[in-house]
């Protein structure tokens, strides 16, 4: 029973230490994101790296002591990995608050339609509510499309993709850089007159990292 009992600890500061290795092993790795997109989804969890590793430390304190160490070192550089991965999101300026009485403003609304999303006039007539004066969707559907030029007669750039611009007064001009075959950004921009001058409206939508369908 003895050595039960001691295989079944060794047993489970092994798996507390591999659990801590991968938390801190993938959490380093996704640091290589800023130089490698593909590395990028990595980042996605850092919260639940840091979290892992929260917990890692408290079921860890029991163990003996040099298993105990060697899980709160992994457990520690995952932790450490995660909040710089965590912290610029928090501890970056805000931008410049403009007072609600400003005059030239202008009202966007930016509105992920949804390629599956079925209920084609309610999400048109929201839209329409709320009176702005652009309007950028993503995964617009070309059926809403219609629906919104039918309502309002807005102006349309980008009709014939799932990202588009809908504005009240027509585009000076759009210009769009080429795009090579494996890009992973699909956009549509285009320049609008307003009251300060030439304005530039960029929509823009980045699929699932993990997705093998990047539009361009």
């Amino acid at each position: 029973m003895p050595g039960s009992r001691r295989l079944s600890a060794e047993a489970w500061a092994v798996f507390l230490a591999l659990n801590a290795g991968l938390d801190a092993a993938a959490a380093l790795l996704a640091h290589l994101g800023r130089f490698d997109w593909r590395w990028d989804v990595l980042s996605h969890f850092a919260l639940m790296y840091a979290a892992g590793a929260g917990a890692l430390m408290v079921l860890a304190l029991p163990l003996r002591r040099r298993a105990r160490l060697l899980v709160l070192s992994l457990a520690a550089v995952a932790m450490i990995a995660s909040a710089a991965l965590i912290a610029p999101e928090y501890l970056r300026p805000e931008p410049p608050r403009t007072s609600a009485a400003a005059p030239g403003q202008i009202k966007i609304i930016q509105y992920n339609a949804l390629r599956t999303n079925a209920d084609i006039n309610r999400e048109a007539a929201w839209i329409v509510a709320q009176r702005p004066d652009f309007v950028t969707i993503q995964e617009a559907r070309h059926d809403l499309r219609d629906r919104l030029v039918k309502m309002t007669g807005w102006r349309l750039s980008g009709a014939a993709g799932d990202q588009m611009i809908f504005s009240r007064a027509p585009r000076i001009t759009m210009h769009r850089p080429d795009l090579g075959p494996d890009a992973v950004l699909h956009f549509v921009n285009a320049t609008y007159p307003s009251a300060s001058g030439p304005l530039e409206i960029v929509t823009v939508h980045i699929d699932w990292p993990t997705s093998t369908y990047h539009p361009s």
